[in-house]
């Protein structure tokens, strides 16, 4: 599950045109619903399903958070001088 998130990540970054708020959220939505195709798959229950709009929410409203913290320490990072430039 985690690699599929860190893949997608990894793609919308090469793909360009995502800050870093986009791509966390679409990683934390990836995740919720990595952890729910899980969750169906081990206990047999298709019924799970309608978690998904609550994971959905969950997804984007913490990937939101940790992308704007992430950003903020990013930035942070770059006035100091500790970074490499990356593409947004």
């Amino acid at each position: 599950m985690l690699n599929w998130c860190i893949f997608l990540m990894l793609i919308l970054k090469k793909i360009g045109g995502f800050s870093i708020l986009g791509i966390s959220v679409a990683g934390g939505v990836a995740h919720n619903l990595a952890q729910l195709v899980a969750a169906m798959l081990v206990v047999s229950n298709f019924h799970l399903i309608y978690y998904l709009p609550a994971l959905l929410i969950g997804g984007a409203v913490t990937g939101t958070l940790i992308g704007i913290t992430a950003a903020k320490i990013w930035e942070c990072l770059k006035t100091a001088g500790k970074t490499a430039p990356i593409n947004h």
